[in-house]
């Protein structure tokens, strides 16, 4: 939730939801008015429904791959003006959005806490690479400490 100054637009929330599965007591939709949730054909229109009557927006874009088209989503919200998305999301989602090339700049937080697993969710998914020579490398990268944890800020291009 942004905390702005009176008169500053809090930013738009989208939801990227390729079936409806987004409770209607979710706190990110706290602010219909400030919430648009996307999704694909296979979400049942008594779901959308659901949403419009709670106040939130919903578009239908195509799928691929059963999910929502990031491109796609991404263009329609520069049709409407929108520059710059700050994505927050589980592993698929950002690994999505890296494997699609739409990433132009991270940030991320380190903590000193061990979470670990074999079965432990990635923080980004996607295809990976197969080696470390592979890997995506951030460049002009700072770094920036609050309290314990360690901010990373890199850009992809």
């Amino acid at each position: 939730t942004a905390r702005m100054p009176q008169g500053v637009r809090e930013p738009l929330r989208v939801i990227v939801d390729s079936r409806g599965r987004t409770p209607l007591q979710a706190g990110v939709l706290t602010n219909p008015a400030r919430a648009l949730i996307v999704t694909t054909s296979a979400m049942p229109p008594s779901r959308t429904r659901e949403y419009s009557l709670k106040g939130v927006e919903v578009m239908e874009v195509p799928a691929v791959g059963g999910q929502v088209d990031l491109r796609e989503l991404l263009g329609a919200l520069g049709q409407r003006g929108i520059t710059s998305v700050l994505a927050e999301g589980g592993g698929s989602l950002l690994g999505s959005l890296f494997d699609l090339g739409l990433v132009d700049k991270t940030v991320a937080f380190i903590a000193p806490i061990v979470i670990g697993g074999k079965e432990a969710v990635t923080p980004v998914a996607g295809r990976g690479v197969e080696s470390v020579s592979e890997a995506l490398r951030l460049k002009r990268v700072r770094m920036e400490r609050f309290g314990d944890d360690i901010m990373v800020v890199g850009y992809t291009g």
